[in-house]
């Protein structure tokens, strides 16, 4: 099954929070605590599709970052919060002598406490050449408060190739045979999807009629309704602040 579409049911289980089918799902495998993934699927027979998502969640779970709310459901140390990684990578030595390896960030949140509201709790006191390391350590957690009344959201990181792949894009500078002409190749211009339009970026990446169905079962997928611009850079200025980052409609 693709890849890309069993992440994406990871990814709706993920903030589609009162969902039915989230529910029943829930329901019958148990969910991790935080309530992000569902636990492993065992046994053997009516668990095939299930087991097939989830085995995809490790992969995915790598590449997703916490927008903090009220600190429930993120791990401390062990979640994507406060940087590009988690804390116990960023600070390992700390991590190593922290008391509670797993706690939740509410946990270590204490607004009438010392520290600005941060409480993390080590087994000894630190060493003279440590100082510096903490200090840099709490400077960094200070940034970010604890909202109790918001909810722990979670937002995927886009990796630094397919950012680089839309600006790109955005910019007309990938390799087309239009760029290949420009660059004084005598080629014949034609897209090699369709083979019946010339292939330019703005055409190949959204106007080619392959191109156009699955973008047609892309928003289908997620629910959206959307009518694509005439060029690339349209059509991510067009996202910013429209459908991206909102939650979906509920089943």
């Amino acid at each position: 099954m693709n890849k890309a579409l069993l992440s994406k049911w990871n990814w709706c289980f993920t903030i589609e929070s009162e969902a039915l089918w989230k529910q029943v799902i829930s329901h019958k495998y148990g969910v991790e605590e935080g309530g992000w993934c569902t636990r492993a699927v065992s046994g053997r027979h009516g668990v095939g599709l299930w087991k097939a998502i989830k085995k995809e969640w490790l992969g995915m779970y790598s590449s997703l970052a916490y927008r903090m709310g009220s600190g429930r459901r993120v791990r401390f140390w062990k979640n994507k919060w406060c940087g590009d990684e988690p804390l116990c990578l960023s600070f390992p030595s700390l991590f190593v002598i922290s008391l509670a390896k797993d706690v939740w960030v509410l946990d270590v949140w204490n607004p009438d406490g010392v520290g600005d509201g941060w409480t993390p709790l080590f087994s000894r006191a630190f060493n003279d050449w440590e100082i510096e390391m903490v200090e840099r350590f709490m400077l960094k957690i200070q940034a970010f408060r604890v909202q109790r009344e918001d909810e722990d959201k979670v937002r995927a990181k886009v990796p630094p190739k397919v950012a680089f792949f839309a600006w790109e894009a955005s910019w007309g500078k990938i390799l087309t045979m239009e760029q290949l002409q420009r660059r004084g190749y005598s080629l014949a211009n034609r897209c090699f999807l369709c083979l019946s339009e010339e292939e330019t970026v703005n055409h190949l990446l959204l106007h080619c009629v392959k191109m156009r169905a699955l973008w047609s079962l892309l928003f289908s997928l997620f629910g959206v309704a959307w009518v694509l611009s005439g060029s690339i850079k349209e059509t991510l200025l067009g996202w910013h602040g429209a459908f991206v980052g909102k939650t979906r409609k509920k089943a």
